[in-house]
């Protein structure tokens, strides 16, 4: 995750622990802002879209597979090694 993973885990416990439940108005409007940010991000990814397009001719087989989704651990267990 790096630096700024660490950075953005440590503003959103201080906000909740500041702000939320310290009352501090500062704190909980950069608690706000980080939560803004994270639903618009969640929001604005990318759906799923179309990965071919092709015309069969009469007597050709068409299989529809699906493959599941990696998770997010799955991803970075694959990119480690």
């Amino acid at each position: 995750m790096g630096i700024l993973g660490s950075a953005a885990r440590l503003v959103r416990r201080q906000s909740v622990k500041r702000g939320l439940f310290g009352g501090n108005r500062v704190w909980m409007t950069v608690g706000g802002v980080y939560s803004l940010i994270k639903v618009v991000r969640r929001i604005s990814r990318r759906a799923d879209g179309v990965v071919a397009a092709e015309r069969i001719a009469p007597g050709e087989t068409l299989i529809i597979e699906t493959v599941p989704r990696t998770t997010r651990r799955q991803r970075r267990a694959a990119k480690r090694g």
